[in-house]
């Protein structure tokens, strides 16, 4: 009887050896897979960031570029009241050569 037993206390402690040597092998795997995870939500935040610096790049740009079409608008304006002012003086100038004319020619 002894030895009936014994073996059964074998087969015990041999099932509680493979269900410890499975659950460690479990957790293992479970870290391993929380390693390439982590691994994995590291470079998603490291890809967060440098968009996050694109985005704030491309706001700058956006307001340069706005300050820049103001620039040029106001500048479009002053040059086409500038040739205006000049279009008024040549018709000015024109009109007296042709009363220059008209004198030099007799007319």
């Amino acid at each position: 009887m002894n030895e009936v037993v014994e073996n059964e206390i074998r087969a015990t402690v041999d099932h509680q050896l493979n269900t410890l040597t499975d659950i460690i092998r479990i957790v293992g795997e479970t870290r391993s897979d929380v390693k390439v995870i982590d691994r994995k939500v590291d470079r998603v935040e490291q890809k967060i960031d440098q968009q996050s610096a694109d985005i704030s790049e491309l706001k700058v740009f956006a307001e340069e570029q706005k300050v820049f079409n103001a620039e040029q608008k106001a500048f479009n304006a002053e040059q086409k009241a500038i040739n205006a002012e000049n279009s008024r003086r040549f018709d000015r100038m024109e009109g007296m050569l042709t009363q220059i004319i008209n004198k030099l020619t007799g007319e």
